[in-house]
């Protein structure tokens, strides 16, 4: 009888800690999460300064900036699920990078004070965006992991926990830069 009671009380335990990690992890995902959409909702504040200061300093290719614009109005909406406004989110800092490119590309632009220093804030901005992609990601790393283990799976089930989305780059971030091709002039 002692041994039954026992077991129980140390299935219990187990119950009670695994349940307890993973909404301990699950609140990280989310805090994570709310750090990465701060970072993203300084950047789409910057965001109308720097379209408006590109269109100022040189003719662009239009079709850029209209793309800017809609990614910025499409993730500022609350309606997209986060895999969503992630991909979107992905969709718009390559077209910053772009033009940054582009700026690099035009001496004369170089000289503008202003649109230097825009273009300083957009890399610092990439830069907070990039460190809390990281910690989003090992977040969302450490609660798949405690979702996935023994004995916090069963539990997992039970809780009707699932796996979370890790925020990855788009395949065009993922290409390789020819640092030739940016001298080009």
């Amino acid at each position: 009888m002692f041994f039954i009671v026992l077991l129980i009380g140390i299935v219990a335990f187990v119950v009670f800690v695994s349940y307890n990690s993973i909404v301990i992890k699950r609140n990280a995902v989310e805090n994570a999460y709310s750090g990465l959409d701060a970072v993203l909702k300084k950047r789409y504040d910057i965001l109308p300064n720097i379209v408006a200061s590109v269109q100022q300093s040189m003719q662009f290719e239009g079709n850029t900036l209209e793309k800017i614009v809609s990614l910025r109005n499409q993730t500022s909406t609350s309606i997209l699920q986060s895999e969503e406004r992630i991909q979107k989110e992905n969709e718009l800092s390559s077209l910053l990078s772009k033009v940054l490119v582009t700026v690099e590309s035009y001496p004369e632009l170089k000289s503008n004070k202003s649109l230097m220093h825009l273009q300083r804030t957009i890399l610092d901005v990439e830069e907070d965006i990039a460190f809390a992609r990281k910690t989003f990601n090992a977040s969302v790393l450490a609660y798949n992991n405690q979702i996935e283990t023994i004995p916090s799976v069963w539990v997992a089930k039970e809780m009707g926990a699932t796996r979370k989305s890790y925020f990855e780059a788009v395949a065009t971030e993922r290409d390789n830069v020819s640092v030739k091709d940016l001298f080009k002039e």
